[in-house]
Order: C-alpha cells, then sequence, then structure tokens
C-alpha cells in the first residue's frame, strides 16, 4: 500500500503570541501521531483499530464489498495490482453534482501518493493544467470516463468528468442545501493500476495506461473504513475531524468563484 505521510507547515513570524502557543500545542499532539496516516484528513491510521485486513497488507482481493465482476474485469484487461494510492472521507463539497468533482488535497503532505504511479509525461501534462484521461471502475465493475487535473492554487490534484455520474451511480450525491453534519459518513479510495488493454492514453506511456479503481464505504461496508467512521461519529458534534479538510473548504470557495478554472462541471454531461 502507498501511504501518505505529514509534512510539518513553519508558523508566521507574524502571528500574536496566543495563537503561536496555540499552533505550538497542536505541533505537540501532531508529534504524537503516526508519521503515515491510512486516510487523508483523519487522526490515527483507523485500519490499526480494525478487525481484519491492516494497512500493511489490505488489497482489493482482501475487501469484501469488492465484487466479482471488478476482479474478472481485471484479470481480463490483463492489470498490473492496483495500488492504492489515496483514501478519504468525501465532504459535502465532494458529493455535489454540480461541482461534479473529488479534490484530492496534497499540500499538507510530503508526496502524494498519486505522484508514486504518474509517469514523467503525466506529471508535465498536468503542471501544464492539461488534465490525463483515464478508465475508472467501481467496486462493482460499472466504468466510467474520469480525468485528473491540478489546482494552481495549492498543487492539490482533482479527478473530474465522470465523477457526477459516479457519485449518482452510487448513491452518495447530496443536495446543496444538505447539511454536513446530517450526511451519512462516506469513505473512498483510489487504487491506480496501468494496462495494455486500455486505450485512454497520449503518454509516453501509451502501449500500458493508467487506469483506476474507485472504492466506496458505508458503515459496515469493511472493518478498516468503518473504523474510520467510528473516529469521525466519535468526533461529532463538531466541526472538524481533523485540519487538513480545511483545504477542501478552502478550495471549494476557489471553485465557487471560478478561480483557477476548477469548476470543470458546466462543459461535462455527467454534471446534469
Amino acid at each position: 500500500a502507498v501511504w501518505l505521510e505529514r509534512r510539518a507547515v513553519p508558523l508566521s513570524k507574524s502571528r500574536s503570541s496566543s495563537r503561536a502557543a496555540g499552533a505550538s500545542k497542536k505541533r505537540k499532539t501532531r508529534k504524537e501521531l503516526p508519521d503515515r496516516l491510512f486516510w487523508y484528513g483523519m487522526k490515527s491510521t483507523s485500519a490499526a483499530a480494525a478487525v481484519g485486513p491492516g494497512p500493511d497488507d489490505l488489497s482489493l482481493k482482501s475487501i469484501g464489498v469488492v465484487g466479482v465482476s471488478l476482479h474478472e474485469i481485471l484479470k481480463n484487461l490483463n492489470a498490473s495490482a492496483p495500488v492504492r494510492i489515496y483514501g478519504k472521507l468525501l465532504w459535502k463539497s465532494d458529493r455535489l453534482l454540480h461541482q461534479s468533482r473529488l479534490l484530492m488535497s496534497c499540500k499538507k503532505w510530503k508526496q502524494h501518493g498519486l505522484d508514486d504511479v504518474l509517469t514523467v509525461e503525466e506529471k508535465q501534462l498536468l503542471q501544464k493544467q492539461i488534465k490525463v484521461d483515464m478508465k475508472a471502475y467501481d467496486r462493482n465493475g460499472n466504468s466510467y470516463d474520469l480525468a485528473f487535473k491540478k489546482l494552481d492554487c495549492n498543487g492539490a490534484y482533482r479527478l473530474i468528468a465522470g465523477w457526477g455520474k459516479f457519485l449518482k451511480a452510487n448513491n452518495l450525491h447530496v443536495e446543496p442545501k444538505a447539511k454536513p453534519k446530517e450526511l451519512e459518513p462516506a469513505m473512498v479510495e483510489l487504487w491506480a493500476f496501468r494496462s495494455p488493454a486500455l486505450h485512454v492514453s497520449v503518454t509516453d506511456n501509451a502501449d500500458n495506461p493508467l487506469g483506476l479503481v474507485v472504492v466506496h464505504y458505508r458503515g459496515g461496508d469493511a472493518p478498516h473504513a468503518e473504523a474510520a467512521i467510528d473516529e469521525i461519529r466519535a468526533s461529532l458534534p463538531g466541526a472538524a475531524v481533523d485540519a487538513p479538510h480545511d483545504d477542501d473548504d478552502a478550495v471549494a470557495a476557489i471553485e465557487a468563484d471560478g478561480g483557477g478554472e476548477a469548476v470543470d462541471a458546466p462543459a461535462e454531461a455527467d454534471a446534469e
């Protein structure tokens, strides 16, 4: 499994002493946390407290909610073993059809899991604000045409294009007026693979394009996800599970203003 790592963020010298003291206390708390977290934005590895596969030996084959159809598809594609590159709680902004994107915040981490699986040319395309198309499958084997893009404002990745179709197909979408605290928690994982049978790439690895498996979880779907959902519920009531999701809120505000050409949905049929 590929892990995401926490990066220390230096404090500004211009901050007040009281704020600096609070930040110092927060830093001490962070020192007690694991260096590598299983879910982006969570306070623990989550999976470590779960009964079943742990972070080191988790694979698609060990996850009960992943359907036989998906395994057959990957076998027929002669796909490489899928590698877990990202996992997070779906925030409200990730579940809105008019946004039609999954934000993959990364500025607080040493390296994003996606960087480990992209080719040099794919990274160059993203740096130029050119999207990288790929074929994706959900846990039941349904296929989607998705794409990665990178935000200039903070270097976060976004999964766009068919994201709205994925949300609707799996009943994960929410109404704009829905209150975040009232939403049923849902986790999502991204697993990357490559296959010579995919035909969506125009990069230097065109003979072995990038593919994606998107696995979603609700309460009770899998032990490692259930542990994360329990952690979320234990932290309520309250505004935050952990600081990283503030990045989601900040980027959502930029997208709402049209900054950084962040909203692709109006040009996409799947944002209906």
